[in-house]
């Protein structure tokens, strides 16, 4: 079962293909989501395949910071992405 954690609509001056293409990038994330430090592909896998990985580093409160696994676990091109 998934959660939806946050959810937020914007309008972009940009085809639904390219914006899907750099959101679904999870390598993209930590320019647009804070706390998110840094991610990595861990395998050459398209960014809409469902098992593809990262790993992530994320910081956490009192200057902690931890390294979690990123798997999609679901995904339509271009419309949504989960992990």
């Amino acid at each position: 079962m998934y959660y939806l954690l946050s959810s937020r609509s914007i309008d972009i001056a940009a085809p639904a293909e390219a914006v899907f293409a750099y959101a679904a990038n999870l390598e993209n994330f930590p320019n647009w989501f804070p706390g998110a430090l840094s991610i990595q592909a861990m395998d050459s896998a398209e960014v809409d395949e469902i098992g593809k990985t990262y790993s992530e580093i994320v910081a956490l409160p009192f200057g902690r910071r931890v390294k979690v696994t990123i798997r999609v676990e679901e995904a339509e091109r271009p419309v949504h992405i989960a992990t």
